[in-house]
């Protein structure tokens, strides 16, 4: 550290300290408090839970393959292939990870995006995040990268997959949407803390839009 800021420090760049903040300072004790206290809410609702404990990327990777191996079971007769690899912006070819879609059914692209439920205490709901998702785009995607959107909602009673409208709770990302895509944000009714109550709710609120429940996959 001490090397870093004498590099920062010094008059041979323009670079300007404005203010060093201690962990002891009151700011600072306040926000990890604010941050433990929506931690401790989400942590202990998912306790115990399958999957919980890993990372994001890889319990959506896990819940990508759950999705597979689900839409294999409602098609048994389909054709499966993995994904074509494509290439990114800069021309640089693509791994298996970043593909534009999960897979594949008799030609048809398919793309699971996958959620858990967050606490938000400004607002006192529970929401699901799905992010990253590639739809058509002017100036930069002349039509969706995939033809179906599965949405999976990780909660801690198991997992429900639903086929998206292209159109339910779509948000913008600003100038960012080019590159990381559309949002889906859902939220549950305010001041509910009940999770079994506000899954019921988004459930309820998904069908009522038109999106196609598929399959639940409980624990």
């Amino acid at each position: 550290m001490t090397a870093i800021l004498s590099k920062l420090d010094a008059a041979t760049n323009l670079c300007k300290r404005i203010a060093s903040v201690g962990l002891s300072d009151g700011h600072v004790l306040q926000f990890f408090e604010e941050c433990g206290a929506k931690w401790e809410v989400q942590q202990n609702a998912y306790e115990s839970v399958p999957m919980s404990t890993l990372s994001p990327r890889v319990r959506g990777q896990r819940l990508e393959q759950l999705g597979r191996a689900v839409d294999a079971e409602l098609c048994p007769a389909a054709l499966f292939e993995s994904p074509a690899r494509g290439t990114c912006v800069n021309g640089s070819r693509r791994s298996s990870a970043n593909a534009e879609y999960d897979w594949c059914r008799d030609g048809r692209r398919i793309e699971c995006k996958s959620s858990m439920f967050s606490g938000e205490r400004s607002s006192q709901t529970w929401k699901l995040t799905f992010s990253g998702i590639k739809l058509a785009l002017n100036g930069a995607r002349h039509e969706h990268a995939f033809d179906e959107l599965w949405l999976a909602i990780y909660s801690p009673f198991g997992v429900h997959f639903f086929k998206h409208d292209f159109k339910f709770c779509i948000s913008t990302n600003g100038i960012s949407t080019s590159a990381c895509g559309h949002n889906i944000q859902i939220r549950g009714p305010r001041q509910v803390t009940q999770l079994c109550a506000v899954l019921g709710v988004v459930t309820n609120k998904l069908e009522v839009a038109g999106c196609q429940a598929l399959a639940v996959v409980r624990w």
